[in-house]
This record gives structure tokens, C-alpha cells and sequence, in this order.
């Protein structure tokens, strides 16, 4: 019989593009996933808040690995929405806890977190720098990584920047705009390492293949680049017209976005890593 692979939350953007290449890179092992109110035809349907469905879930299949992506990745509601932010980002994550001591299931869970645990004051941070998250969003997912050190399951959290994905989230919004063919504005004052959600699916692969997890922590993440060079560089690489891009500064009083969230990339992971524009665009 083989190992079962889990992805929880399998049906979000990351979740569809991981699942589709680990069923194509890991035939050793049964790969399965979940969904939240989606229809589908391969994934099984849990909401990870309901501490019944979960521990009902993991006991029917007893996991060898999970990879965990549910959750919301939603900065602005999760600042709304204090209650929200812990109750989809963390509780989640003690339930799990509790239920893999309660009965003794030995899973290896790999954790996706994010830059947001920082504060963006100084930007380019190492996996031993404090964490001092801003925002709801952040201290949420702190807090659920926390949870996950004072345990003793086996696990790995993987930090990581904007995951491009084409047509989707800041990569779908910044081609649209442009296609529109209307003058929009980007900061200049705020920093990230966005990654390609192919470089994403390599690590997790190379530490889904790693039988021994020496380290907790690691950071996934490509080149520092304000937003507004990103859209520029995007512009040059698409063959889109530069001059629709105004630059702009965030108000940094009164907005979720923080001055510098940009990581330094794990040396386990070195030779993944994308230090130039050109690089990261080959991707898309």
C-alpha cells in the first residue's frame, strides 16, 4: 500500500498547481487534498475550523506527509477581521496538533507561512531574525507557527514572498491593468522577493524527498524588487508600454503593505534561488 501525500487546502491556486505536479513527481506515493466548498471530483471536501471533520479526516487516511496551504491569505479582511484571521490561520493548526499527539499519528507536516510575520523595517531577512508581524494577517500565521515549535510533531514551515502565478493574484492583476491599456500607478517604497509557484513546487519536492528535516525553518523567495521595478521589468519582458506605470508611495499609517518583507533564501534551497529579473520572468 502506498504513503499517502496530503495537501490540505488543494483547491486554491497554489493548492491546484501543487497538486498536479507532485501526483506527476511522486507516483511512490497516494496523493490526495482537500477542498473547501469547491466541487471536485478528486479532492475530499473539510473545513479545517471543524475540529471533528479534521480529526475524522486524518484518522480515515493517516498521512505520512502533509503539506499544509489552507487558510486566508486575504491581508485586507484578515485586518478587518481580527476573530477571522486566528480562527482560519491558527486554530486550524492547534486542532491539528492536538489530534496527531491524541492519536499518535506520525505525520511529517510541512507548513507554507509568509513573510507578514515580519515587520518590513529592514527588509532581507534571515530565518534568525525576530518576527514582529504587523498586521492581523501575520500575527496570525505567527502565532499558528508557534504552535507548531512548542510541539513535538515533525515538521518544516516554509516561509515565502508573493507566489507568482500566471493570470492569478498580483501577476493577473498586473497583466490586466496593462491590457486595459490605462495609466495605473505601483509603489516604489515597498519591498519583496516574489517567487514563481514552479521554484515553490521544486523545494517542496526536495524536502518531501529529505528523510531527515534538520532544520524548522526555511525561507523560499527570489529577488528584492519594489513593485513598481516589477511592473516595469514585467513590462519589458511582456513587450507591454512602460509609460502606463505612474509611481506612487504607500502611506504606511494607514495600510497593510510594510516598507521591506523582502527574505533571503535557505541555503538548502541556494541553487533554486532567482537573483535577477530575467530569471524570474522565464518562469511565467
Amino acid at each position: 500500500m502506498k504513503k499517502k501525500l496530503c495537501i490540505i487546502g488543494a483547491s486554491g491556486d497554489i493548492g491546484q498547481r501543487m497538486y498536479n505536479t507532485l501526483v506527476n513527481t511522486f507516483p511512490e506515493y497516494e496523493i490526495i487534498g482537500t477542498c473547501f466548498q469547491k466541487k471536485s471530483i478528486y479532492l475530499e471536501n473539510l473545513d479545517v475550523t471543524n475540529y471533528n471533520m479534521l480529526n475524522r479526516y486524518l484518522l480515515n487516511h493517516m498521512p505520512y506527509i502533509i503539506i499544509w496551504l489552507s487558510g486566508s491569505k486575504d491581508v485586507k479582511n484578515c485586518q478587518i477581521n481580527e476573530e477571522f484571521a486566528y480562527s482560519i490561520n491558527t486554530t486550524p493548526i492547534k486542532f491539528l496538533i492536538e489530534i496527531l499527539k491524541n492519536n499518535n499519528i506520525k505525520s511529517k507536516l510541512i507548513y507554507i507561512s509568509t513573510d507578514y510575520v515580519f515587520d518590513g523595517l529592514k527588509g532581507s531577512y534571515l530565518t534568525s531574525d525576530n518576527c514582529n508581524p504587523l498586521t492581523n494577517y501575520g500575527k496570525s500565521k505567527l502565532k499558528a507557527e508557534m504552535f507548531l515549535i512548542e510541539s513535538d510533531i515533525t515538521f518544516l514551515i516554509m516561509r515565502t514572498s508573493a507566489v507568482l502565478i500566471n493570470g492569478k493574484g498580483f501577476l493577473g492583476w498586473l497583466k490586466s491593468e496593462f491590457e486595459k491599456n490605462n495609466k495605473f500607478s505601483l509603489f516604489e517604497n515597498t519591498y519583496f522577493s516574489p517567487i514563481p509557484i514552479e521554484i515553490l513546487n521544486k523545494a517542496v519536492e526536495i524536502y518531501i524527498l529529505k528523510n531527515d528535516w534538520k532544520k524548522n525553518i526555511i525561507h523560499i523567495s527570489g529577488p528584492r524588487l519594489t513593485r513598481f521595478d516589477f511592473g516595469k521589468y514585467f513590462a519589458n519582458f511582456m513587450g507591454y508600454d512602460k509609460t502606463l506605470l505612474i509611481k506612487d508611495k504607500a502611506n504606511f499609517t494607514n495600510s497593510t503593505f510594510q516598507r521591506d518583507i523582502s527574505l533571503v533564501p535557505d541555503e538548502s534551497i541556494r541553487f533554486l534561488s532567482i537573483n535577477s529579473w530575467e530569471n524570474l520572468f522565464k518562469y511565467l
